[in-house]
């Protein structure tokens, strides 16, 4: 039997965001069926706590560590988007994440059952995400969120 975890706002529809979740819907799947349905509360966000937030932070590590912990025993988190940081940090906890276009939590175990619950790297939002983005379109992702005006190119002053 699988677990899987689905971000909810109301305990029927796929939250829009992981991070503003106030549920996670844990589906039990059997063979053929969905054989439990379980709400668990999700943790808020304490603060932002004293990392520096960048990858790797060990502050932003343990605030995703506490939002997944009702979920530690599923192997699959979905929800319709995540931030690529909270997307990279619960890959590194040991569950995988699904970004989906489906609507509800029904929609998601049906899916899943079917063997056609994708995920969608497209909707992973943050900056840069390196699962969608190539060297150079990294590079302008980043100076655009320093602020940059104006890309640098070889030779060419800012």
């Amino acid at each position: 039997m699988e677990l899987i975890a689905v971000a909810s706002d109301d305990g029927g529809s796929v939250s829009e965001h992981f991070s503003g979740a106030a549920y996670y819907v844990v589906l039990a799947l059997g063979e053929e069926r969905i054989q439990g349905r379980e709400l668990r509360p999700k943790p808020e966000h304490q603060g932002r706590g004293t990392g520096t937030g960048k990858p790797g932070d060990s502050g932003r590590r343990r605030r995703i560590a506490a939002a997944l912990q009702p979920i530690r025993d599923c192997g699959r988190l979905v929800a319709r988007s995540f931030g690529d940081r909270a997307y990279e940090g619960i890959r590194t906890l040991g569950i995988q994440p699904v970004a989906t276009d489906l609507e509800t939590v029904d929609e998601v175990g049906r899916a899943a059952l079917e063997g056609r619950l994708e995920d969608h790297p497209e909707r992973v939002t943050g900056s840069p995400s390196v699962w969608k983005l190539d060297g150079e379109q990294a590079r302008q992702a980043e100076s655009e969120n320093r602020g940059d005006n104006a890309t640098t190119q070889r030779g060419a002053k800012p």
